[in-house]
């Protein structure tokens, strides 16, 4: 018996044990994965403007010209086909194509073609076009933007101080409506109380990623000695100290085409400041000489100091690339209101939220 025969023989009888076992693959799996990332240390969180002053002393402020296409609901979610509803009879018909955003612990359903906004101190609030707000800070021009007033499109937002739970007049028919699932505030203003009802409906606590990390994940490569398995699916997971901010489906050419960039990105330079943005971009593989083993490559950004990635199982590592533009393919407009991102180059500005003075 050759080696190939005698690590199929081994397989083979591992297979039968789980089979014998029934478990439930897909929460096998994502219970080891979310076990193994649990275990890392607790990181303490600055904020990247404040940890990039410890550097450079003083942050000269670089402004760039948005168009209309930062509202577009791009972004690696428009990778994955949205879901197809049926209309309603009579009124006004429903959307027809959907996609799922995700805040820390919930997520919900919106209209695919609904925008991005940031309610709040040093937000922005686009006037005339459905968005998802999330209240993460863009900009240093500060303003109180009045959650109150009357708005001027349909909207969801997240934890926005001031509302809710519970339904508030706005005037001229618009209607805010706040639940709390999973110690998370999802408000909805809208007019038409259909729309508000299914977007509510929708809302429950989150399923494609952590909630929150406890440190800075390492990289994993899981493979078998038959190679890395078949791909299932691939999703990105966005942080902000600690706290998921976005989340979204990707492709499997987007999650090749990372892979590769940052596999031939330079080296990264020795870095010491504390993580505060990070993105865990995975891929998920089936075993196909294993039936219900899953596995696992996690490509994890610390924007502050660089990109983790591993080509064999045996050794996980640290950041061990920069942080180029070629590397981040899925940093689509709308990571220009939920991230800041590295002090690597002006290519920053049009990709991530830029850095403030």
């Amino acid at each position: 018996m050759d080696d190939d025969e005698l690590a199929r023989a081994v397989r083979e009888g591992l297979t039968r044990q789980a089979e014998q076992a029934e478990p439930d693959p897909a929460v096998v799996g994502r219970a080891r994965a979310a076990a193994s990332r649990r275990r890392r240390a607790r990181f303490a969180v600055l904020g990247a403007a404040a940890a990039v002053a410890l550097v450079v002393g003083t942050v000269v402020v670089v402004t760039t010209t948005r168009t209309g296409d930062d509202d577009a609901p791009a972004g690696p979610a428009d990778s994955a086909a949205p879901r197809v509803t049926a209309a309603t009879d009579g009124g006004d018909p429903e959307p027809t194509a959907w996609r799922t955003e995700y805040w820390r612990g919930v997520q919900v359903d919106v209209p695919a073609d609904w925008g991005y906004g940031n309610p709040g101190l040093c937000g922005d609030l686009p006037t005339g076009t459905p968005y998802v707000g999330r209240p993460i800070g863009v900009t240093d021009a500060c303003f109180t933007p009045g959650p109150d007033a009357t708005p001027t499109a349909p909207y969801v937002w997240f934890d926005v101080p001031g509302a809710g739970p519970g339904v508030e007049d706005l005037g001229d028919g618009w209607t805010r409506e706040t639940v709390e699932v999973a110690g998370t505030r999802v408000s909805v203003a809208a007019q038409d109380a259909d729309l508000r009802a299914r977007v509510l409906g929708s809302v429950e606590p989150g399923g494609l990623c952590d909630p929150d990390l406890d440190g800075v994940p390492e990289a994993r490569f899981d493979r078998t000695m038959e190679g890395g398995g078949t791909f299932r699916s691939a999703h990105l997971c966005a942080y902000r100290g600690g706290d998921l901010v976005y989340a979204s489906p990707v492709t499997d050419e987007l999650f090749e085409t990372t892979v590769d960039a940052v596999g031939g990105a330079p080296a990264a330079r020795r870095c010491s400041l504390p993580p505060s943005e990070v993105v865990v971009v995975t891929g998920i593989f089936d075993d196909p000489y294993g039936p219900g083993i899953t596995l696992f490559r996690d490509v994890v950004y610390d924007l502050t100091c660089g990109i983790a990635t591993t080509t064999t199982y045996e050794h996980p590592g640290g950041p061990d690339h920069q942080v180029t533009e070629a590397t981040v393919p899925w940093a689509t407009p709308v990571f220009r209101r939920l991230l800041v991102g590295p002090l690597s180059g002006r290519w920053v500005y049009g990709r991530f939220i830029g850095v403030q003075g």
